[in-house]
């Protein structure tokens, strides 16, 4: 399981491997870290194997096809990560209070 500001997030993997698929039946993607009840994906990425051509244009298909489901995506970097994890936090923390927000006045 992964913990998140102290909760414990559900299974991420079972989630995406059993619903998120594209129109074909192909599986989409499955995020590093997830809030599953408001629909946001976080991923971790490192140059080393996100920084190149091909798999920097398979992550924007996969992940516009997330977004296109209704799910935030946040994207941060190994060297963001590193060298400033708290603005990371505070980014993932804004997402998950507007979401909660938008869906508490039913705004989507």
């Amino acid at each position: 399981m992964v913990y998140a500001n102290g909760r414990k997030l559900k299974s991420i993997r079972a989630f995406f491997e059993g619903g998120a698929r594209s129109g074909a039946g192909e599986l989409l993607t499955i995020p590093d870290f997830a809030y599953l009840e408001r629909k946001i994906a976080i991923y971790c990425d490192g140059f080393a194997y996100h920084g190149n051509v091909d798999s920097l244009g398979g992550d924007a298909r996969k992940r516009n096809a997330l977004q296109a489901k209704g799910w935030a995506v946040l994207t941060f970097w190994g060297r963001q990560i590193l060298r400033n994890p708290g603005a990371c936090e505070a980014q993932i923390w804004q997402c998950y209070q507007f979401r909660r927000t938008t869906r508490e006045i039913n705004i989507t």
